[in-house]
């Protein structure tokens, strides 16, 4: 009952727009949402029509959404199996083109995560810092998205603190950590917004559906 009053709540609240898309927030009121597209593989019947993605049914991608700004951790280029501290292979950037571009026929839980102002600021000021300089690599057994995410969620406060070997051993892939957090979502009284992907695709599942 809890989540649902919150859920009203939030829809109740005018959206504030930015030039990088739509955030909820107001002077007493603040929300993150944290995206997962899920992985994925082309269906039976639709390997000629449908492109193999990068991971495939152990793919997928986090972002996390903060103070009018969506921005998740990619590769550039090739990535490295493991990390470098010279010439890293990885960048913080701005999804919004993407998520938009991503949500059309695929297959995505978002989060919306009430927090404190700072906790906001602290996200949003990790953004800022990571857009300009990446701090890590994105290596195979380093960091990649969903451990970048972790990493970032951690020092908000809203995951908890952990080794970086756990966050690189772990939290392997986007399914390591969405779990953890639907797991959480029940405890915290978190909205999960949960959309369908199309049929030609074959998707990553939870254990437990999310929408039910």
């Amino acid at each position: 009952m809890k989540k649902w009053i919150l859920l009203l709540i939030i829809l109740s609240i005018p959206f504030a727009i930015s030039a990088n898309g739509d955030s909820l927030q107001t002077d007493t009121l603040r929300f993150i949402k944290v995206h997962f597209l899920y992985g994925s593989k082309p269906a039976k019947g639709f390997k000629k029509t449908e492109k193999k993605l990068f991971g495939g049914l152990h793919g997928g991608h986090v972002t996390i959404e903060a103070a009018g700004r969506n921005i998740g951790f990619n590769p550039v280029g090739s990535y490295h199996v493991f990390p470098h501290k010279k010439n890293k292979h990885g960048t913080f950037s701005y999804d919004w083109s993407n998520f938009k571009r991503d949500t059309l026929g695929k297959k995505f839980l978002t989060f919306i995560i009430p927090v404190s102002a700072e906790q906001e600021r602290i996200i949003d000021s990790l953004h800022s810092a990571y857009l300009k300089t990446t701090p890590y690599d994105y290596a195979m057994f380093g960091y990649r998205c969903a451990s970048a995410s972790w990493d970032i969620l951690e020092e908000a406060g809203i995951l908890e603190k952990k080794s970086k070997f756990w966050k690189t051993q772990v939290i392997f892939y986007p399914k390591r950590i969405r779990k953890r957090m639907i797991r959480m979502a029940a405890e915290e009284n978190w909205i999960m917004v949960y959309k369908e992907g199309k049929k030609s695709r074959t998707w990553e599942k939870d254990v437990h559906r999310p929408d039910k």
